[in-house]
């Protein structure tokens, strides 16, 4: 079965309308209408890729799917874009062959499609598709989704207020909601003669324009002739003082995407061995615009005046990070290694040591939570009052009634110094005590967990800190791959093992509490009670290698 054909059947068993569509192309195979009302069966998918070996995939957006998407074609789209978006929001995410994003979010009533509502960005909902991965595109790069948000991983989220209120605002006015020529909408926006700034909306739509003016690199001359225009257009009259302040606005945040760029790549460097090439920057942070690149050409020769990196070879843009060495002081070093029991008597199997980091790296519901506080429950009595708990989603009245499980009087629970925040968790790490981090979040920029983990460590003096990951099913590791495994010396894996148990995986231990016995892959499986206790089934074991 080709990749295609069994990536469009899992579209349509998860209840999608999918079409086919022309090889390295965007246009449909057949009349694609009635898809938008009903959708095609398993065998029927099969017919066309029997027909078409080579077809790409489209699903159909809006209501028979259950999507709007929106398509986003570059950097300056994605900047429009994450203003009016939280941080925090999780919804499936494809790359498309030109370095597009495609954003997926739970269908709106009423919503259509619309062509640049924002720079480079479009919507496809109802009367609208969109290429899927794997699909081919015509540079014969496929689309694919990015990791750990792909629509089988991750579910879609309601597009945020803000986004979706440009959309209806009447500066877009007469964008259309039909698809056209069996292709992507076609809709224009309306024409400058047709623009309405009235009160209520101008002071918003006069920043963005501003805004996207100074982006675009357009001098500050033009830039004030054009504001000017459209400010005498405004309902009323927009002040000469104001649309100055618009630009000066706009201005300073443009100084401030520099700024990011800077600290960014400063932290990507930071993570990052042996030598690099600047475009694999520009590639993983959506680098595109000459004047984002212009930034990253200045701050990577403020880097090198640092004396933190330096050009490597005859390659034009390569570079290597100065790496130094640091002196260990290990006449002073204590060799006893930290006083912590585990569940399942992972201490018999792997040491841990002062200043390590510990990564447990669970899906979705497979009992990080309730593994570690029962590792904050076992060691109360050892490091009473020197146990810090930090959580980035549990409240207290959550919290409260997880804690009300265990069995024991809350009282008790006292030992444990709990906190909430959800970042920058180095900032309230106990040099000398026991960290649990439940949990950390990201879903983009993988490389800032090595950065984060390296800042956590840095705080450590004789304690250790425990990090729970997000994982996909499937990985052998959690969000970030190789950059969350290099700094922890013991990597921990949560599987789920159907129908009500769970698996539990040394990934990687580098200190063996046995001489002569590895414990990297042992595993070992349990079942959780009431969302408290563990219960262990069987001993730990290692699977024969395949």
């Amino acid at each position: 079965m080709s990749e295609i054909l069994e990536a469009a059947l899992k579209y349509q068993e998860k209840g999608y309308s999918v079409i086919p569509i022309r090889p390295r192309g965007k246009k449909p195979l057949l009349k694609w209408e009635p898809y938008q009302t009903q959708k095609a069966g398993a065998e029927e998918i099969k017919q066309w890729a029997q027909k078409w070996p080579d077809m790409n995939i489209a699903i159909v957006t809006g209501a028979i799917s259950g999507l709007d998407v929106v398509d986003i074609d570059s950097q300056k789209g994605r900047d429009a874009v994450d203003e009016m978006i939280p941080d925090s929001m999780l919804t499936p995410v494809a790359g498309s062959p030109r370095d597009g994003r495609h954003n997926y979010h739970e269908h709106r009533e009423g919503v259509g499609n619309a062509t640049g509502f924002l720079p480079d960005v479009d919507l496809r909902g109802d009367g609208g598709y969109i290429l899927a991965p794997p699909s081919i595109g015509e540079n014969g790069k496929p689309y694919a989704w990015m990791e750990g948000l792909s629509i089988f991983e991750v579910n879609p989220c309601p597009m945020p207020e803000p986004l979706y209120n440009i959309i209806n605002t009447s500066l877009y006015r007469g964008v259309t909601k039909s698809q056209e020529d069996n292709d992507h909408t076609k809709s224009q926006i309306i024409t400058d003669s047709h623009i309405r700034f009235e009160e209520g909306n101008r002071d918003n739509a006069l920043f963005h324009l501003a805004n996207h003016l100074v982006k675009g690199g357009m001098s500050e001359y033009n830039i004030l002739e054009y504001m000017l225009f459209f400010g005498s257009n405004c309902t009323p009259p927009f002040p000469e003082k104001e649309i100055l302040a618009k630009i000066q606005s706009a201005l300073k945040r443009t100084k401030r995407r520099k700024l990011s760029i800077a600290e960014d790549l400063r932290k990507w460097v930071l993570v990052t061995e042996g030598h690099f090439l600047v475009t694999e920057y520009h590639a993983e942070s959506q680098i595109v615009t000459s004047e984002d690149k212009h930034a990253v050409i200045v701050a990577l020769s403020r880097l090198e005046k640092e004396g933190i990196v330096e050009k490597y070879g005859k390659k034009r843009g390569c570079y290597r990070k100065i790496e130094e060495a640091l002196s260990i002081d290990f006449l002073n070093a204590s060799d006893t290694p930290f006083d912590i029991q585990w569940p399942f008597g992972l201490e018999d199997y792997a040491l841990i040591h002062p200043k390590n980091i510990i990564v447990i790296a669970g899906t979705q519901n497979a009992g990080k939570t309730a593994f570690v506080l029962n590792v904050a429950l076992m060691n109360m009595a050892r490091h009473r009052g020197n146990i810090r708990y930090i959580s980035s989603e549990m409240g207290g009245s959550e919290l409260k009634g997880r804690l009300k499980k265990f069995k024991i009087p809350l009282e008790d629970w006292k030992a444990v110094d709990f906190r909430e925040k959800s970042s920058n968790f180095s900032d309230i790490i106990m040099p000398d005590g026991l960290n649990i981090v439940d949990f950390y979040e990201i879903s983009d920029k993988f490389w800032l967990i090595a950065d984060d983990l390296k800042r956590i460590y840095d705080k450590l003096n004789k304690g250790i800190a425990i990090v729970c990951l997000q994982k996909s099913p499937g990985k052998s590791e959690g969000r970030g791959g190789d950059f969350g495994l290099e700094k922890p010396r013991l990597y921990l894996n949560l599987d789920p093992d159907p129908p009500d148990g769970a698996v539990l995986t040394i990934r990687k231990a580098k200190a063996w509490a046995t001489e002569g016995r590895n414990p990297n892959w042992y595993k070992t499986r349990f079942k959780i009670v009431d969302g408290a206790k563990l219960l262990q089934q069987g001993d730990w074991y290692r699977e024969p290698m395949k």
